[in-house]
């Protein structure tokens, strides 16, 4: 059985941003990003707090770990973007203009090409996306807030209408932060449930040293966020 990767750590996550090559399984690419890395060691550890303090990361332990706003974001951005060589380049870039030895207006007029393209791109995916008419997925039950359908992908149980128009952000995250720290595991029978009461049984825990416990998991929808509290079960 393949294992899971480990979590990064402060340590092992400024490490993998100096050597980002490291992640990339081409070889020619690899060579070529040797010397390139996420930031500078000045701004390594600043970038980190900055993704803990907008609540993209979140500690746990000695551990970072995403939280639903970090994953969401991910799925949003376009692949491209996501690329770590994409960021070694720009930064490799950056550093040979600060030497004296790029150009920073052909640099700029790259990026605002690149822009431009993505833009494009993410428009027309969100045409072909609203035109489809034949979508062959099993709806699991419909959205409270907008009506639409909900979907269960890979990281979450989401409203179709995230991608379309007018948007709708409704989604239940496997792997939300309220969850981790509960040990609560949803079955998507359970999401059902959740959805059409706001409320559902479960099994968690009230922290890492006690057995489970089955307490009643209710959700308020603010329109914006779903937030997320347990009671004890009085049946």
């Amino acid at each position: 059985m393949t294992k899971p990767k480990k979590y990064f750590t402060e340590g092992t996550l400024v490490s993998a941003m100096a050597n980002i090559g490291k992640s990339v399984d081409d070889e020619i690419l690899k060579e070529s990003l040797k010397d390139k890395g996420l930031g500078t060691p000045a701004t390594r550890a600043g970038i980190i707090e900055k993704l803990l303090k907008v609540g993209y990361i979140y500690r746990k332990k000695n551990n970072l770990l995403p939280t639903a706003k970090g994953v969401q974001t991910i799925d949003i951005v376009p692949d491209k973007l996501k690329l770590p060589e994409i960021t070694g380049e720009w930064e490799y870039q950056l550093n040979q203009i600060a030497k004296g030895e790029g150009d920073l207006l052909a640099f700029m007029n790259g990026i605002k090409k690149q822009v431009h393209e993505l833009i494009n791109t993410a428009v027309d995916e969100t045409k072909v996306f609203e035109e489809s008419e034949n979508d062959s997925r099993k709806a699991l039950a419909k959205c409270p807030r907008c009506g639409k359908r909900i979907f269960e992908n890979q990281k979450s149980y989401a409203c179709e209408g995230w991608r379309r128009k007018p948007k709708c952000t409704y989604s239940i995250w496997k792997e939300d932060r309220f969850f981790e720290d509960k040990g609560i595991r949803l079955t998507s029978k359970q999401v059902v449930e959740l959805i059409l009461n706001q409320q559902v049984k479960i099994e968690y825990q009230k922290n890492e040293e006690e057995t489970p416990t089955v307490g009643i998991l209710k959700v308020e929808d603010t329109g914006r966020y779903l937030n997320y509290t347990i009671e004890d079960d009085q049946s």
